[in-house]
C-alpha cells in the first residue's frame, strides 16, 4: 500500500533546536501488509521517503531534523542528494 504525504511546514536541526526553516516536503509512504490465515490482515513495516525544499533556497546539510508538517512532528534524516526518509513520527 502506498500513500502520498505533502504539504509546507518547518524544518529544524535535531541538535539545534534554535533555527527554525521554512520548507516544503513529499513523502511517500510504503507499508507492507502482513497476512496469515486465521489472522486479520496487519501493516508490519513503513517506510517513507522523499524530498524536502527550503522555501527560501537554503541548502540542507546531512543530518537529522524535526519536520513539523500540518498535525504532526516527523523525526527525517537526509543523506545528501536530495534524498530524505522518515524515521518516526509523532
Amino acid at each position: 500500500m502506498e500513500d502520498h504525504f505533502e504539504g509546507d511546514g518547518e524544518l529544524e536541526r535535531w541538535n539545534d533546536p534554535d533555527g527554525k526553516h521554512l520548507a516544503r516536503y513529499q513523502f511517500t509512504i510504503i507499508s507492507e501488509i502482513v497476512e496469515k490465515r486465521g489472522f486479520p490482515r496487519v501493516a508490519s513495516k513503513q517506510h517513507g521517503i522523499g524530498r524536502v525544499s527550503s522555501l527560501t533556497g537554503e541548502s540542507f546539510p546531512e543530518g537529522e531534523y524535526r519536520l513539523f508538517a500540518a498535525d504532526k512532528i516527523l523525526k527525517v534524516l537526509t543523506s545528501g542528494f536530495e534524498h530524505w526518509e522518515i524515521l518516526a513520527s509523532s
